[in-house]
């Protein structure tokens, strides 16, 4: 019972911190009840559970990126903002889910990558004013993580390391 809210609530703070400051839900669809939302919702929980399996091993740039382009394709909707969810707000979703999950234990290896939002960014050297909802493709999304992982080097830490140090001084 308690892993069950504990998972629900880690769950609950990745699509809240992915879905915040974005324009997910295309504008005039005929949801009041919300069932359609929360239906989205369902199936793109089942979708990240089952991506989240991979990481039970070392997980590649290459592969998590891969990983995040998954999420985009699988997760195509009506509801959707142009119909499915931009490479911003799906690498923020599986980035920060394994955040959380590694925090609390219940990942065997570090995330390869942080959570990239506005926090993050204004650290970089060269994408300090990029937004991350404008995170459009996988080439800028790796142009941000090797500028960020060159900061991260500077204290000689890994990148998840360094994004939970920049996170908790911010």
């Amino acid at each position: 019972m308690k892993n069950k809210f504990i998972e629900n609530e880690l769950w609950y703070l990745s699509i809240s911190g992915a879905f915040q400051r974005n324009s997910v839900y295309a504008k005039n669809i005929d949801d009041k009840s919300g069932k359609k939302k929360e239906a989205f919702k369902v199936k793109l929980r089942a979708n990240v559970i089952e991506i989240i399996k991979r990481y039970e091993v070392f997980v590649s740039d290459e592969d998590h990126v891969d990983n995040i382009l998954e999420i985009i394709a699988f997760n195509k909707d009506e509801i959707l903002t142009n119909g499915k969810l931009t490479f911003g707000t799906a690498q923020k979703l599986l980035n920060l889910y394994l955040k959380y999950i590694w925090c609390t234990d219940r990942l065997a290896h570090m995330p390869p990558h942080c959570p990239v939002d506005s926090v993050i960014l204004k650290k970089s050297k060269q994408y300090k004013s990029r937004r991350w909802t404008q995170l459009n493709c996988k080439d800028d999304y790796m142009l941000c993580i090797t500028d960020l992982r060159e900061q991260a080097s500077y204290d000689n830490l890994h990148l998840a390391e360094w994004e939970l140090a920049v996170f908790n001084n911010r």
